[in-house]
């Protein structure tokens, strides 16, 4: 018998270490993966003094970790060398600016910034890319079904010094499968401060930038990417968790 508290010891533990473990694939909270073939600029360049930024807005309605990110996007004029020229990604979660009578809605406050480098992003290929981001750096989004909250999300490619030709463009998700909320936004702190939007203007098929209301006539357009997310685990439940393996623990010591 001591063998069969053995087992549940260890099926507990594994349980509760499974928390820290960011690579077991987590459900996909939010996805926009259809891919259109324009591009937005979003780098850092050591080259440059602005930093061009894009980002989309997304909807939380249940309380938890955002674990992982996959998004679409590459070096714009040297696609299949992408991934020697990338040296690491930042990203950026902000609140939301509601759309108001004179402008559209945009990141609020900045709530969480990081940069990932070398084996916490990989390339997957054909432009997808995957940030699995470690336990400790995990961004905590809080919302529920009956109080939604919305985020938005910045991604730049940090590209290494003289490479003009090959910084990263995020790529927008297909204009035709719609959008949703306001436009994506964009700012570089030069030319479109704070945050200018993303749109299609009638007549042409690339985006362009607005400021203030989506022009009568233009068509919205969001970013490409997925958020992978856990929920935070319930007090009752990691008590009971704790409980069964002090019980458990009991057991087998009084089987000895």
């Amino acid at each position: 018998m001591k063998y069969l508290y053995l087992l549940t010891i260890v099926a507990l533990v594994a349980i509760l270490s499974g928390a820290s473990r960011a690579d077991w694939g987590d459900p996909i909270k939010w996805s926009q993966n259809q891919l259109d073939e324009w591009l937005a600029p979003s780098y850092i360049d050591p080259d440059m003094l602005t930093t061009p930024q894009s980002a989309d807005d997304f909807l939380c309605t249940e309380t938890g970790y955002i674990t992982d990110i996959h998004f679409w996007g590459l070096c714009l004029h040297d696609a299949q060398l992408s991934n020697d020229k990338v040296t690491g990604f930042r990203v950026s979660f902000y609140g939301d600016v509601p759309k108001s009578n004179n402008d559209a809605s945009h990141p609020g406050d900045l709530l969480w910034r990081k940069d990932f480098g070398t084996g916490v992003y990989q390339y997957l290929g054909s432009s997808e890319w995957r940030i699995n981001i470690p336990q400790a750096d995990w961004f905590l989004q809080q919302g529920s079904r009956m109080d939604p909250m919305v985020y938005w999300i910045g991604i730049q490619g940090i590209t290494e010094a003289n490479c003009y030709a090959d910084r990263f463009y995020w790529r927008f998700r297909d204009h035709g499968a719609g959008s949703w909320n306001d436009d994506a936004a964009y700012c570089d702190n030069s030319q479109y401060p704070p945050w200018y939007n993303w749109g299609l203007q009638p007549g042409l098929d690339d985006p362009q930038r607005y400021d203030g209301l989506l022009p009568d006539g233009w068509q919205s357009i969001d970013m490409a990417f997925e958020l992978s997310g856990r929920p935070v685990p319930e007090p009752s439940s990691l008590l009971a968790l704790l409980s069964g393996l002090g019980f458990a623990g009991a057991m087998w010591r009084r089987k000895k």
